[in-house]
């Protein structure tokens, strides 16, 4: 999943801000968020499990659009590139987990 992309649907051009973004609202990254909401999907096609993976992608979208738009982009952005100086080594190990 490209997240990058993913963020430009709600002004977020950054995919590693993205993920940050989701960690400061749920406690985890876009995608183990994602994977907590569907659930096992071992037993559903590969169509149905894709359709039910967009449908809680879209929702968790939605949340972090609007947990931007309530609080200025900037002061956000301060804050990601702080938390990245504070602890650059768990950025690194993110990227590399994620094959960035």
């Amino acid at each position: 999943m490209q997240l990058a992309k993913l963020g430009r649907r709600i002004g977020v051009d950054d995919g590693e801000f993205l993920d940050w973004l989701a960690v400061q609202l749920f406690g985890r990254d876009l995608i183990d968020e994602r994977d907590a909401r569907v659930g096992d999907v071992t037993e559903l096609s590969p169509r149905s499990a894709q359709s039910k993976r967009g449908h809680a992608t879209r929702a968790i979208l939605d949340q972090l659009h609007a947990y931007v738009d309530g609080k200025r982009l900037e002061t956000l952005r301060a804050e990601f590139q702080q938390s990245k100086q504070d602890r650059p080594h768990d950025w690194v190990r993110h990227a590399r987990a994620r094959g960035n």
